[in-house]
């Protein structure tokens, strides 16, 4: 999975955006980043944080901290992207990754997050033929203000309760 990560940067850094103009491949593209990405971030690393946690809220914590990896490990965009497209580009991945560990934590399974995940950057991709940020802080707030509310209304009770039995808290 890792490869297949670090091999969509590499990709993403020898295309230039005249040969990034075919709908097929902007697709296959946003599928193995949408399912590399989520395999790893949802499925490997938040469970195992989840499970794992010694604090006070494992759910939370396992959230907030995988959301954080997945946001950081971005950064990496800073060698072919200005740098402050590559700092909202964080926080904008930050937010989208909560969003997702909350997908994936109500569904328990990793189907949905990968779908959003894959229309995302589909949409991007297709929209701005790059797999650099084009977005402005304009951008980022609004996605940063829908993951903390989903943030603030996923953690109820009741899908607390399931969560932990999902996996065995």
């Amino acid at each position: 999975m890792v490869d297949l990560f670090i091999g969509y940067y590499i990709i993403a850094i020898i295309l230039n955006h005249n040969q990034m103009h075919h709908i097929g491949f902007y697709f296959v593209l946003a599928a193995l980043i949408g399912i590399a990405e989520e395999f790893t971030f949802r499925g490997m690393i938040l469970g195992s944080l989840i499970h794992n946690w010694r604090g006070k809220n494992p759910i939370l914590g396992g959230v907030l901290l995988s959301s954080l990896i997945f946001g950081l490990t971005h950064a990496v965009n800073a060698f072919s992207q200005p740098l402050p497209n590559t700092i909202v580009q964080i926080v904008v991945a930050f937010s989208l990754g909560v969003i997702l560990a909350f997908m994936y934590l109500r569904t328990n399974n990793l189907i949905t997050p990968i779908l959003f995940h894959m229309l995302v950057d589909f949409t991007s991709i297709s929209l701005t033929n790059t797999t650099e940020s084009q977005a402005g802080w304009n951008t980022a707030l609004p996605i940063l203000i829908v993951a903390l509310l989903v943030l603030f209304f996923q953690l109820k009770p009741r899908p607390r309760k399931q969560i932990e039995h999902d996996f065995n808290l």
